[in-house]
């Protein structure tokens, strides 16, 4: 069995295919890749920072980060990883990475050659065509964070970061038709969002006064969608998929140390 046929990547398929249109003979291409199939735990390194060693990694299944320590020991989150997403993307093209790569939940990660995936897109047009949209639309996604952290208010990054989790996660059915599992703790949306977690605690606490959202357990529900992307300023088409952004979202006219999850805000 190759490792494509094997349950756990569907989502990475998912993923390509909302990307862009590719044929049967470009999956069966990537299908012959030796690929090494491997289990995180939570809060292990992926990908280190520095030095790449010609392996690029997939997340199958799972949430990571790429993360950036500063000198003073605080950390910022630029990009969450969602299962289906290509964890380091630039390292098809760089030898060295300027961040890393963490696992924020238990994950299952596909580590492929660089060179062999390199010489493969080279002969397969539709999957050069995929991942190179799956980069662009990080670029899109990286200008909404930018965007969030210099102009919206706390309510707003924090309701546009859910939004956009919807949306992404329904691409790779990861998401119900009102919302879905959310493992990050608070201080890790407060390192996205750049915010304390004393302030993402108050304002997970005012996003569900006002009926916005409703958290059980570690499963987010959002009882008015329209709603919360209204709050948000929420236009999915930054997303870039090749299926209905508005339709995806419905339409509008753990971690160690004791660290708080969202589920439980106080």
């Amino acid at each position: 069995m190759s490792w494509l046929q094997r349950p756990v990547t569907t989502s990475f398929i998912d993923r390509m295919r909302h990307a862009a249109a590719f044929g049967a003979s470009d999956l069966s291409a990537l299908a012959t890749l030796g690929v090494e199939l491997r289990v995180v735990e939570s809060n292990a390194t992926i990908v280190p920072e520095g030095p790449r060693n010609g392996t690029i990694h997939v997340l199958l299944e799972g949430w990571a980060a790429r993360v950036k320590i500063l000198e003073n020991g605080s950390r910022q989150i630029p990009a969450l990883m969602l299962p289906g997403d290509i964890c380091d993307i630039d390292a098809l093209h760089f030898d060295r990475l300027d961040w890393a790569v963490s696992a924020l939940t238990r994950c299952t990660v596909a580590a492929i050659p660089r060179d062999g995936l390199n010489a493969l897109l080279d002969r397969h047009k539709g999957l050069r065509a995929a991942i190179g949209r799956m980069a662009a639309v990080e670029n899109s996604i990286s200008t909404q964070w930018t965007v969030c952290l210099g102009r919206r208010s706390a309510r707003e990054r924090l309701a546009h970061l859910l939004c956009e989790l919807f949306v992404r996660l329904q691409a790779v059915r990861g998401a119900s038709a009102d919302g879905f599992l959310l493992p990050l703790t608070q201080e890790e949306i407060a390192d996205v969002l750049g915010l304390t977690a004393v302030h993402v605690n108050r304002t997970l606490q005012n996003l569900r006064s006002d009926g916005l959202i409703t958290l059980k357990e570690y499963r987010l529900y959002i009882p008015d969608l329209g709603a919360l992307r209204r709050l948000a300023g929420f236009d999915g088409n930054y997303l870039h998929s090749t299926g209905d952004a508005d339709k995806m979202v419905g339409g509008d006219g753990g971690a160690a140390g004791g660290a708080r999850r969202v589920h439980a805000p106080a």
